[in-house]
């Protein structure tokens, strides 16, 4: 079975990165989760600076080497830019992490 968890970003704040530190430093989450990060209704040059943040800092946080992978979409909204993903996942089972979202310490996935 593959997880996937989802997470629209429109921009790049403390938020994120709190979204993102207390996924990338869990140390449960395995090779069959799938990890999207969508990209939402931002010009091309945005997309890139924000594509960059995100790299910069998952590769500060990222203790246990997780793969992931960063998408994008001009649909406007959070709501077409889960469903983009969603349509486009592998996972049985998904979860959609908003960008003030947290997950507890050591979740088991």
């Amino acid at each position: 079975m593959k997880f996937s968890i989802i997470i629209p970003v429109y921009f790049y704040n403390e938020f994120v990165e709190r979204t993102l530190t207390s996924l990338f430093t869990q140390e449960n989450i395995n090779d069959s989760t799938e990890i999207i990060i969508v990209i939402n209704s931002i010009s091309v040059e945005d997309h890139e600076i924000l594509k960059s943040k995100l790299i910069t800092f998952i590769d500060t946080v990222n203790k246990f080497n997780m793969i992931y992978k960063i998408t994008s979409t001009s649909i406007k909204g959070a709501k077409n830019a889960r469903k983009v993903e969603v349509v486009g996942s592998e996972g049985n089972f998904i979860m959609v992490l908003e960008m003030c979202d947290s997950i507890d310490e050591n979740i088991t996935v």
